[in-house]
């Protein structure tokens, strides 16, 4: 994963994106169009955005009609209480301030193309 400052930040806000990332990448990695892709994630003081967009089907049960934006799904049924303040526009999620580690944060294929990992751009 990431090293991150931890003399800048708190180890709360490090193991949230930490946890946040790590559960994008769990979400882009079951869908097949989205594993050849390159994504972005955007943290700032009280926003995320996650570029390309990307949505999903948030429950097999469910039909195609309600399927989600794969960040606001993320946000709001697994970090609700810790990160979710509110939707801007359906492509930024509004965050409590300084509860991540903001920065530009880049999932792509390794070198060899074998794998895809987080680094900070």
């Amino acid at each position: 994963m990431i090293e991150f400052d931890t003399s800048t930040y708190s180890k709360q806000q490090i193991e949230l994106t930490e946890s946040l990332l790590h559960s994008i990448s769990d979400h882009l990695s079951g869908k097949g169009e989205c594993r050849r892709q390159t994504y972005f994630v955007m943290i700032g003081r009280d926003f995320i955005h996650l570029k390309p967009r990307a949505k999903l089907l948030p429950h097999s049960s469910r039909r195609k009609s309600d399927i989600v934006d794969t960040l606001q799904h993320i946000i709001i049924e697994h970090f609700y209480d810790g990160v979710y303040a509110g939707l801007v526009d359906g492509f930024i999620v509004k965050i409590k301030p300084n509860c991540l580690v903001d920065g530009v944060y880049e999932y792509a294929l390794s070198t060899s193309g074998k794998y895809r990992r987080w680094r900070k751009v």
